[in-house]
C-alpha cells in the first residue's frame, strides 16, 4: 500500500512544478481537515465523528489525529524514498508464471506519458521530459508538504516516541517531531537543493527561494542550526544541523 501511494505521489508531484496558488490551497485544506481532527466537540468518547457533525449533511467523516499523524510519518518516508531515488531505479521482482528475475521499469518512467499532450495536430513524436526534470518536480512538492505538514500537525499533536514509535531517519524531536531534510548528515541538504535545481528553471527562482510553508517563505540557501520556519515564535517543522 505504502509502495503504491508513493508511486502515486510521483505521477501527481513530477510532471510540473506546484504553483503559489496550488500551495496555499493545500495550505487551506490540511488546516481545515487537522482543525476538524483536533475539535473535541465533534467527536464522541470512544473516538468516533459525532452525529451533530457538519458531515452529516454531506460534508466527508473527518480523520482522527492520530490518522493525521501517521501521515506525518508516511511524508517522511516519501522524503528517505525521494532522497533514495528509489523512483528512478529499475525495481527488481519475480515473474508470477516463470519464477524468473525480472525488472520492472522505474516509477519516473512510468510518469513520462502524463507530460506528453494527450491529443496531438500532427503524427509528429512529442518531445519526452527529462527524468531530471521529474525527479527536481517531485523533490520540490515533497519538501513543501513535509513541511507544510509537520507544521500543522506539529500545532495540535507533539509525535512523542512513546505516542508515535520511533523517529524516522528524516525526522527529529524537540518540543514536538520536526522534518530534517539533511537526514543524519547535514552536508546531504545542499546535495538535494543541487538535485532540484538540475531542472534548470524554476518559476520562483532557484530551491529553496519562495517555498511557502505554513504562511512562511524560505528566501535563504544556507542554513544553521537556528534556520526555520515558523508559525508562531519557537516553533519549527524543520531542524537543520551544522
Amino acid at each position: 500500500m505504502r509502495w503504491n501511494a508513493i508511486r502515486e505521489l510521483v505521477g501527481l508531484l513530477g510532471p510540473q512544478w506546484l504553483s503559489r496558488e496550488i500551495v496555499e490551497y493545500l495550505e487551506g485544506l490540511l488546516t481545515w481537515g487537522i482543525g476538524r481532527a483536533s475539535s473535541e466537540s465533534l467527536w464522541t468518547p470512544d473516538g468516533r465523528p459525532s452525529s451533530a457533525g457538519p458531515w452529516t449533511s454531506g460534508a466527508t467523516d473527518p480523520l482522527p489525529l492520530d490518522g493525521w499523524s501517521k501521515l506525518r510519518t508516511f511524508l517522511a518516508d516519501a522524503w528517505d524514498w525521494w532522497a533514495e531515488g528509489v523512483h528512478l531505479r529499475p525495481q527488481p521482482g519475480y515473474d508470477a508464471h516463470t519464477g524468473q528475475l525480472t525488472w520492472l521499469a522505474p516509477a519516473a518512467e512510468l510518469t513520462v506519458p502524463r507530460c506528453s499532450p494527450i491529443q496531438r495536430k500532427s503524427r509528429e513524436l512529442p518531445q519526452p521530459v527529462r527524468l531530471t526534470t521529474l525527479d527536481s518536480h517531485l523533490g520540490d512538492g515533497l519538501f513543501r508538504l513535509c513541511t507544510l505538514y509537520n507544521s500543522l500537525v506539529g500545532l495540535r499533536t507533539d509525535g512523542s516516541v512513546a505516542k508515535e514509535g520511533p523517529l524516522r531517519r528524516y525526522q527529529s524531536f524537540g518540543t514536538f517531531r520536526r522534518f530534517k531534510p539533511h537526514g543524519e548528515d547535514a552536508r546531504y541538504f545542499g546535495w538535494y537543493v543541487d538535485r532540484i535545481n538540475a531542472a534548470g528553471w524554476r518559476p520562483q527562482g532557484p530551491f529553496p527561494r519562495d517555498n511557502l510553508t505554513g504562511r512562511r517563505r524560505l528566501r535563504r540557501s544556507r542554513f544553521t542550526r537556528h534556520d526555520c520556519f515558523q508559525r508562531r515564535e519557537g516553533e519549527c517543522p524543520l531542524q537543520f544541523l551544522r
